[in-house]
């Protein structure tokens, strides 16, 4: 582990928010430190360092999205749906949002909603995953 991301993790553990120390962080810096620790597993903190990246940059889409890809990485389908629908409102376009959601929503069983974010993201140019597709039409009995 390099140093920066060995200080910050024993703020996080402290409960020290980061930058704290060294002044406000930038959204890029919250988004890398969020990131790195996902990459290692490490999702309780990479919560965290979201949360606060959000807590001062509520209008950033991106922290909200990989939140959510943590929240699901802990199997908490709801909070990732919470973060994907916030997503979703910031940048209505980005069509990944819809899909990570879809993907919510079949592990939450809610096979309705999964369907409409299939939907939104066929709109918006996302290839869909074929395995995913041919599984959620099975679970829900539903042919689209």
């Amino acid at each position: 582990m390099d140093k920066k991301a060995f200080v910050l993790s024993l703020l996080l553990m402290s409960n020290i928010l980061p930058g704290a120390c060294h002044g406000q962080q930038n959204e890029a810096e919250y988004l890398g430190l969020g990131l790195e620790l996902y990459g290692k597993s490490r999702f309780e903190e990479a919560i965290r360092v979201f949360s606060h990246g959000i807590s001062v940059y509520s209008g950033n889409a991106r922290l909200y999205l990989h939140r959510g890809n943590a929240y699901y990485s802990k199997s908490d389908f709801i909070s990732a749906i919470n973060d994907f629908t916030a997503e979703c409102a910031l940048d209505p376009g980005f069509a990944l949002a819809y899909y990570n959601r879809a993907v919510a929503y079949y592990c939450a069983q809610d096979y309705g909603r999964a369907w409409q974010d299939i939907r939104v993201a066929r709109s918006l140019g996302y290839r869909m995953c074929p395995d995913f597709i041919e599984q959620l039409k099975e679970d829900s009995g539903i042919q689209h």
